[in-house]
């Protein structure tokens, strides 16, 4: 299938994504004192401002609300950050893509991989109140956690290859996506648990892949077991889909980009 060749093709450039991965790590925290420690730092903040507003409305509806927080926390700002960069991803780039000729498709890669290097630190974060907590746990559910991720990464980046590509010729989709990505934040239980959705709402609520995704972390890291079945269904079709249909926009409109930039 053309897609598997295309992925083969930009394996090719693995040391060139390595090398941007490795810019936009330095990049972001450049000029900063603490630099990676906000890879630490965000996270707990982020999640002890939700600990104090919300703490006295969920605390007794929800078991181990540290835990439930910080895992909330980071694996959106994983997810979001993810599209977010790579809806920018080709406009930022413009100077590059005239000069060399490489496949589009590193820029967002690589900024997915630099948030998924970020998503990897603070989770070292959620590992420590983990051990603290001692909810239980279960070695079997996870090994599912890369399972987990690998396909919350890839629903990101078919959305964003998507959003890339149409936001060269769209200027101003980069500023709807931080609107719609807001709201997206609300529509997913980051600081509420699942059990306040009405249950006629659920199914639907579930096809929100960062609603499923972050639902079945919960379930290992908080409830100790291997995630619903469903869950993994619901993540494996969006993440197959999003992955297709972001792939053949990207592919139908990379032709044009150095003259749009």
């Amino acid at each position: 299938m053309r897609i598997f060749a295309r992925i083969s093709y930009i394996l090719r450039f693995k040391d060139l994504i390595r090398s941007f991965v490795a810019r936009d790590l330095k990049t972001r925290y450049r000029g900063s004192t603490l630099g990676f420690l906000w890879s630490f730092l965000d996270p707990l903040i982020n999640s002890a401002v939700l600990w104090l507003v919300f703490s006295f409305i969920f605390a007794r509806n929800v078991p181990n609300l540290p835990v439930f927080l910080i895992a909330g926390v980071i694996t959106w700002n994983f997810f979001a950050g993810s599209i977010g960069g790579a809806t920018t991803s080709i406009i930022s780039n413009g100077n590059l893509i005239k000069k060399i000729r490489l496949p589009r498709e590193v820029f967002p890669i690589s900024g997915l991989l630099a948030n998924l290097v970020h998503y990897l630190l603070a989770f070292v974060v959620l590992i420590v109140i983990i051990l603290i907590s001692q909810p239980p746990f279960n070695p079997l559910a996870w090994l599912t956690l890369p399972i987990i991720i690998f396909l919350l990464a890839v629903i990101a980046l078919g959305i964003g290859l998507c959003l890339a590509a149409l936001s060269v010729y769209f200027r101003d989709l980069p500023h709807l996506t931080d609107s719609i990505l807001r709201i997206w934040y609300f529509l997913t239980p980051i600081f509420y648990p699942m059990t306040l959705v009405p249950a006629k709402y659920l199914n639907y609520y579930l096809v929100n892949p960062a609603s499923s995704g972050l639902t079945a972390i919960r379930q290992v890291v908080i409830e100790g077991h291997v995630p619903d079945q469903k869950l993994f269904i619901i993540l494996t079709v969006e993440a197959v889909l999003l992955l297709c249909f972001g792939n053949w926009v990207f592919s139908k409109m990379e032709g044009g980009f150095a003259d749009e930039i």
